[in-house]
């Protein structure tokens, strides 16, 4: 049974390559980039309250009022000074956490003023999951060691502190794969139950079709998809690919950057298509992934393509193939 579970731990290990994620934690430039990429978190949070509290006025109401329990106070007061106070302790907290990031009270202000925040915003009648991502973040960051001071550092604090930067990004990219499970298995069911399923040609155009009709709205892609399937479908499906596996690249950070590039224009491309606005995750992508601690700057295409979900398996017997025929060539020319 323990020789069982010892192989099943080394194929989830091969398979995920914990180990070399693991060992970036130790290295030192890993831990400085970690470390210098935080406060930029917390200055774009500053700079989205600040935004929002200039909206004060033109603060979009839609549905009923009702408080979720973290605004529970919200019952007794009028809704305008709900509204001033959540955004004005939002901005507080946030311009807290953008001076004092390397302490831990700052960085639980600010989860505390995005929690307010989000909580208001998931009060008028249906949740709101624009910040949904942003406040997780803010929450697995209050677990950063104290070390702010290298004169204080260890080879094991700096390995926590990596391995709770890096827990941040794998619970981001954990969000994307839930969604891209969730479509195949909706695919799977719909196969089965004769339907339209989202890898059918025309899946994209039918689904753009039905959003702006429901939405009433018309965009830059929807006519040219709804009137070219096939356009919108080689889209789709990378779409889902970039999904699925996305979670699995939390452990190969030689595609962090581009992963988190491929996200970018996921949410760019689905505004263009479909009117659906969810750009909140962009800067959120650019500031975790796209100065990666634990990514070499330039990682060798060879590298890429090994580490390419599925793809990585064709191109490994191909790179071995020319590899074997590359030894042909110099025993023959021997």
């Amino acid at each position: 049974m323990r020789s069982k579970i010892h192989h099943l731990i080394n194929f989830l290990n091969q398979y995920t390559r914990f180990p070399v994620i693991e060992k970036r934690f130790e290295e030192d430039h890993s831990f400085r980039n970690a470390k210098a990429v935080v406060p930029f978190f917390y200055y774009f949070i500053f700079f989205i309250a600040v935004l929002k509290l200039l909206e004060l006025r033109h603060f979009p109401l839609r549905g009923n009022f009702t408080p979720r329990w973290p605004i529970f106070w919200a019952n007794y007061v009028d809704l305008q000074i709900v509204l001033t106070i959540v955004l004005v302790f939002f901005a507080f907290a946030s311009l807290v956490a953008a001076f004092f990031y390397y302490r831990r009270a700052g960085r639980v202000i600010a989860f505390l003023g995005i929690f307010q925040y989000h909580a208001l915003l998931s009060s008028f009648g249906s949740p709101h999951h624009q910040m949904d991502l942003w406040l997780w973040v803010a929450f697995l960051l209050i677990f950063l060691p104290n070390i702010w001071n290298e004169k204080n550092k260890s080879l094991e604090e700096q390995k926590k502190f990596s391995l709770v930067f890096w827990s941040a990004q794998a619970f981001v990219l954990l969000t994307y794969s839930m969604s891209g499970i969730g479509k195949i298995l909706g695919a799977i069911t719909q196969y089965f139950n004769g339907e339209v399923h989202i890898f059918a040609l025309n899946a994209a155009a039918l689904h753009v079709t039905s959003q702006l009709n429901a939405m009433q709205s018309t965009t830059l892609l929807g006519p040219l998809i709804t009137k070219y399937p096939l356009f919108g479908w080689f889209p789709l499906v990378a779409i889902i690919y970039l999904q699925f596996f996305a979670f699995l690249i939390a452990f190969r950070p030689s595609l962090h950057r581009i992963w988190a590039l491929g996200l970018v224009f996921f949410h760019v491309g689905t505004f263009l298509a479909m009117d659906a606005e969810f750009f909140h995750a962009i800067p959120l992508l650019l500031i975790l992934f796209f100065n990666s601690p634990f990514g070499r700057l330039n990682p060798s295409w060879r590298q890429i393509a090994l580490d390419l979900p599925i793809f990585g398996w064709i191109f490994a017997s191909i790179f071995k193939r020319s590899k074997k025929n590359y030894l042909f060539e110099i025993k023959d020319v021997i």
